[in-house]
């Protein structure tokens, strides 16, 4: 190849570069000329619940909670996260923590006053937009659970107890705090909520109704457990601690004394 043939072919894989570059581009574009985003925009919106908003933690390690609302109902799931939280309200200088489906995390922090905000992703990679920014504060001087309720009170969230003996950790004490509505109390201190919508449990029935199988009821989770206070026994047995059922045994009667019996037959008594 002589030097003018090798010069032709460098301008043709110049113009081909070009080409191909200007076609990328071209194809991130919409009919408006605005650049269009790879990554679509998702629906999941994220809603903290726990600790409370504007509330104070004695805790330095902080168990952040968040459920997930789907706006247009398109069924995709929380995939991932990516969750900030900074001393400064304009987040110039986060930490940053991400992670998967788990919808909570617990983060160390020392006191001060943090915001916090979260992205989810969706299980169809869609990217959706941060939430509202979150306040709280850690004062590890401060006689309160992690979600701001005093210690030896009952918290908003039933049956939640702020429990001082046990470091002002929240515990399950619905005999203390009462459960929400329609639910009953167990005797572990949790709640049984008799009617929740949304999971299904594998014989078909509906979260927060009693399976046709007595005992079973269909949990929050879709999952079926015993719960006789809620559901009933089937015939012939007792409940048992308000979860599971027993047979009833009655006592067998003593054989009657034939004497007895003669003497009450001739005395019609």
């Amino acid at each position: 190849m002589n030097r003018k043939e090798g010069a032709y072919l460098t301008v043709a894989t110049l113009l081909l570069v070009v080409i191909i570059g200007f076609n990328g581009f071209f194809q991130t574009l919409d009919l408006t000329g605005r650049g269009v985003l790879s990554t679509p925009q998702s629906n999941l919106e994220a809603y903290f619940t726990s600790p409370k908003e504007g509330s104070v933690s004695s805790s330095g390690e902080v168990d952040i909670k968040w459920r997930i609302h789907d706006s247009k109902k398109t069924g995709y799931g929380q995939e991932r996260y990516v969750m900030h939280i900074d001393d400064d309200l304009l987040f110039n200088s986060p930490e940053i923590y991400v992670g998967f489906e788990e919808t909570s995390k617990k983060v160390k922090l020392n006191d001060g006053r943090y915001y916090s905000r979260i992205k989810l992703y969706d299980t169809n990679g869609g990217e959706a937009k941060w939430s509202k920014t979150f306040v709280f504060s850690v004062n590890k001087g401060y006689n309160a659970c992690e979600d701001g309720t005093e210690f030896n009170e009952c918290s908003d969230t039933k049956p939640l107890f702020c429990n001082q003996v046990d470091g002002g950790k929240l515990q399950q004490n619905c005999e203390e705090c009462g459960c929400p509505e329609e639910g009953f109390c167990q005797k572990d201190g949790s709640c049984i909520v008799a009617k929740v919508s949304g999971a299904v449990c594998e014989d078909g029935t509906l979260a927060g109704e009693c399976s046709d199988k007595k005992p079973l009821y269909c949990n929050e989770e879709g999952v079926l457990i015993e719960a006789s206070v809620v559901c009933g026994c089937p015939a012939g047995t007792v409940a048992v601690g308000g979860t599971g059922c027993e047979i009833k045994i009655e006592s067998p009667k003593a054989p009657e004394n034939l004497f007895a019996r003669w003497f009450r037959e001739l005395f019609k008594i």
